[in-house]
């Protein structure tokens, strides 16, 4: 039995988890065909089960089995046994499930092609039944991954191709009969089952392992939680990496997905039955999933900058107006993100965009709006462009236009963003590899910052007198060929945008990049909790979850000016519970909560975090105090 597929664009994208409860059952029924039906024994194999795994946590797993069945579970399949049946079964499965929607944090480029891949996975690398592989497949995969050394950059690459060139389509065709990755290709539509099996077979095709993944994810098709397909792609040295080619999810899934089954291909069963029957058989089965949410977590924390830049933000009716979306990623690993135009007057193309962001690196996307074309003489319009990203992060500026400003073309605009485009890219060579990294992943600003550039001759002649400049420090070097040579730049700003140049030889590389830059550690304080009335001579806990961006050490808290915990150190993001008295956190207005501390060099921070609370049995010489203070005030 296989499970059919219902897809759409998702809504709890920008939520750290989700808690939801997941329901899994069938019933099968004995159809009479003679006289004394009965089934001697009936064993039923359940192989979509809630599943554990870094980003899926199930918990309070109950089984199901009416009439009581002898019940075994494993990692991959429930099996349960009845004998002597006369009448129908029902079997199942309920968890309470926690999902995660963070981002696997892969820190350094992974080679590609991959080479030395460990056999266990040769099976996720071979054509099956529905994840076939033909020469086309084969070939537009080659084509799209040519050049790449990035296996993160080269799966990206195959993901966004297949969103964009094969349409969702619910079609009979499509929907009722799962078809092979090859009639997708031909074809170019299919349903999320199909979209991802020819984003497997392609990926596969150049050698990286792929499996697919049966589950539940939220569709707002019918505002609820419907069957789904997606991928996860092996990276050596990190794991399955998800990907989610139909809600354009590359690289991560949002926390509405919940995964019950993982194999080499979709064809795999959900329900298999065998017994011994005399006189009757088995039912058509088929399997129900409900889900329900339970609770949402807070919204991600922000790991890019996003802001708008008008490139023209006076025009004339009918003009054609681009817009830069700059975006930095502030983390040490990868980061993909999606783009979706919310508010914009007319679009030339599609409203969603996604990119890849390497390690702390810059990027611009770019979109072109069209103003309307008939408006009134001496009026002067205004119109929004509102984009927001898979964090939640919401931007928009506004689009000023009346009668009597340029008209833009839509030439004009395309020759704006492609001089923008060209100005960004890397003038990349054929004759030498350049790789520039920071000697630590990231500097304060009262720092400066060490460069370590490697730069290697990949062509067949000798590269002489070639100059390397890192803003206006200099040096010229000779390069035999393969020959690498590593230059170190000293008391780098790393407060500032960088441009490393390599001249000469008719050599002429170019690469703008920015050092990740620290104001301070990040220490940040939230989701604070504590009781609704807290007792003046009781105890209350006091939890809260703490966070920050690089290790601190010495941290000393204080609530209401009283000491109550230190930490030597701290990194990362932790909640942590505290039982205080009840008159820690007594303050006349609001309590505050602080937190002295220090950076790994030993400069000192402050934080501090207020909030209201609710006090109660005061005693008479606390009420007598803020009487007589609240009266001479």
């Amino acid at each position: 039995m296989l499970i059919p597929f219902v897809c759409a664009v998702e809504d709890y994208t920008a939520y750290d988890s989700l808690n939801m409860q997941t329901a899994i059952s069938s019933k099968i029924d004995l159809i009479p065909t003679g006289d004394n039906p009965n089934a001697n024994f009936l064993t039923a194999e359940l192989f979509i089960i809630p599943m554990q795994s870094e980003l899926q946590k199930a918990s309070n797993v109950q089984y199901i089995s009416i009439p009581e069945a002898e019940i075994e579970p494993s990692q991959d399949k429930i099996t349960y046994t009845w004998d002597k049946l006369t009448d129908s079964v029902t079997l199942g499965v309920t968890a309470d499930i926690k999902s995660s929607g963070e981002i696997i944090q892969i820190k350094d480029k992974i080679q590609f092609p991959i080479i030395n891949l460990d056999f266990n996975y040769n099976d996720y690398l071979q054509a099956t039944e529905f994840i076939d592989i033909n020469e086309n497949i084969r070939n537009k995969a080659n084509e799209l991954v040519t050049g790449e050394d990035d296996l993160y950059e080269a799966v990206f690459k195959i993901a966004d191709w297949v969103n964009n060139n094969v349409n969702y389509n619910l079609s009979t065709l499509t929907a009722e009969v799962v078809q092979k990755s090859s009639w997708v290709m031909q074809h170019k539509e299919g349903v999320c089952d199909e979209i991802t099996n020819l984003f497997i077979s392609m990926v596969r095709s150049v050698g990286v392992p792929a499996r697919f993944v049966s589950g539940v994810a939220y569709t707002n098709i019918e505002d609820n939680w419907g069957n789904h397909g997606w991928a996860e792609v092996y990276f050596p040295g990190y794991g399955w990496i998800p990907f989610d080619v139909t809600y354009k999810q590359y690289g991560w899934i949002d926390p509405s997905h919940i995964s019950l089954n993982k194999n080499v291909d979709s064809s795999s069963p959900s329900l298999t039955l065998s017994g011994s029957m005399h006189n009757s058989k088995f039912s058509d089965t088929k399997l129900e999933i409900k889900t329900n949410l339970v609770s949402k977590s807070d919204i991600k924390q922000e790991l890019v900058t996003t802001d708008i830049e008008l490139l023209n933000d006076q025009v004339g009716p009918g003009s054609y107006v681009p817009i830069k979306i700059n975006v930095e990623n502030l983390q040490p690993y990868y980061v993909p993100v999606q783009f979706r135009v919310t508010k914009a007057p007319e679009l030339t193309e599609d409203n969603i965009k996604i990119i890849l962001l390497k390690p702390n690196q810059k990027e611009s996307v770019f979109w072109t709006v069209k103003i309307p074309s008939e408006i009134k003489s001496n009026y002067l319009y205004t119109t929004v462009f509102e984009v927001i990203n898979s964090f939640g992060s919401i931007e928009s500026t506004k689009i000023n236009y009346a009668e009597d400003y340029n008209i833009i073309s839509l030439e004009q605009a395309n020759q704006v963003i492609d001089s923008y485009k060209i100005a960004e890219q890397q003038s990349s060579s054929e004759e030498i590899s350049v790789n520039c990294k920071p000697e630590k992943s990231y500097y304060y600003t009262y720092e400066k910052a060490s460069l370590l550039c490697t730069i290697k001759n990949t062509g067949n002649v000798i590269l002489g007198d070639l100059d390397v400049c890192l803003e206006n420090n200099c040096n010229a070097i000779d390069l035999y060929i393969a020959e690498s040579r590593e230059m170190k730049f000293e008391n780098v700003d790393a407060n500032k945008e960088l441009e490393v140049k390599i001249s000469g030889n008719s050599i002429d590389y170019k690469n703008k990049f920015t050092i990740k830059s620290l104001s301070d550690p990040h220490l940040r304080v939230s989701n604070l909790k504590y009781p609704d009335l807290i007792f003046y001579n009781g105890i209350a806990d006091l939890e809260f979850t703490l966070s920050s961006e690089a290790p601190v050490k010495n941290l000393k808290f204080t609530l209401n000016g009283h000491s109550f915990y230190d930490l030597d150190s701290f990194n990362g993001k932790e909640t942590r519970k505290i039982t205080l008295k009840g008159n820690s956190f007594y303050s006349k207005d609001k309590s505050v909560l602080i937190i002295d501390y220090e950076d790994e060099n030993g400069y000192k921070y402050t934080t501090e975090k207020s909030f209201l609370v609710n006090m109660s049995n005061l005693p008479l010489h606390i009420k007598f105090f803020d009487f007589f203070r609240n009266l001479f005030q």
